[in-house]
């Protein structure tokens, strides 16, 4: 039986060429899956995480499949949108941003082959944030968060190993100034106890470690002010998702 490994996540899980450069990466050569799967945007949002994951459910078998989540912000909008909503929105696509399938660093937008066939394009960061902005005035964290976790505790419960973990502490927060690693307001705090509660119901695994805030508290190296290097990556992949997996 074919095994498969799906992984999701914002720009903390890149890839380049299809292929994973991040905690993915060691997950990816641990468990050997036949079929590796990711699913990632640049200043994505979870919306656009549970878009892909269920255009992946209506085309494939998910039998003997391993779903590793990396939770990114909650108030970060952006997802699939329609040529309609493009339009009334002004929107211009640049052929020159978009992302075509298996990857670019610089890519804004990438078409979406939507399971019921109507043309649809994928937005995430970069020029087209007026776009978000518009989306977000209607954006419920709360709301997204039950969906994010609902469909993490039902794949579980149909039979499929998943695996959570957030990429920074203030991922679950839905103030966007408190987006930095290390917020822990309350309401944050509140939110991961819960999400934790149904995940030990259904069976989801997850960890407490945040990728971000782990590698800033051990003065490991960073790309930028943001985005663990490689090397942090795998130190923090080997000391905590792997180990999830043996």
């Amino acid at each position: 039986m074919t095994k498969t490994l799906i992984t999701l996540g914002c720009s903390l899980t890149p890839y380049l060429d299809g292929q994973p450069t991040s905690w993915a990466k060691k997950l990816k050569e641990h468990l050997c899956p036949d079929k590796h799967i990711q699913f990632s945007f640049n200043g994505g949002g979870n919306q656009q995480l549970l878009d892909y994951l269920d255009q992946y459910m209506l085309t494939n078998d998910l039998k003997n499949t391993t779903i590793a989540y990396q939770l990114t912000g909650i108030a970060r909008t952006g997802g699939i949108y329609s040529d309609d909503i493009l339009f009334r929105n002004n929107v211009t696509l640049d052929p020159k941003d978009m992302m075509p399938v298996g990857g670019s660093p610089d890519g804004r937008w990438q078409k979406n082959d939507c399971y019921f066939g109507s043309k649809k394009t994928t937005i995430w960061t970069g020029k087209y944030y007026d776009l978000k902005t518009n989306q977000r005035r209607l954006h419920d964290s709360d709301i997204l968060l039950t969906r994010v976790v609902s469909k993490l505790c039902m794949l579980s419960a149909a039979g499929v190993n998943v695996f959570v973990f957030r990429g920074w502490t203030g991922a679950l927060a839905d103030d966007i100034d408190r987006w930095w690693p290390g917020a822990t307001a309350k309401k944050t705090i509140e939110r991961w106890t819960k999400c934790k509660k149904a995940f030990d119901t259904y069976g989801v695994d997850y960890i407490d470690e945040c990728l971000v805030d782990w590698c800033k508290e051990n003065n490991l190296e960073f790309l930028d002010d943001w985005h663990p290097n490689l090397y942090s990556h795998s130190l923090f992949s080997e000391s905590f998702i792997v180990p999830k997996f043996t």
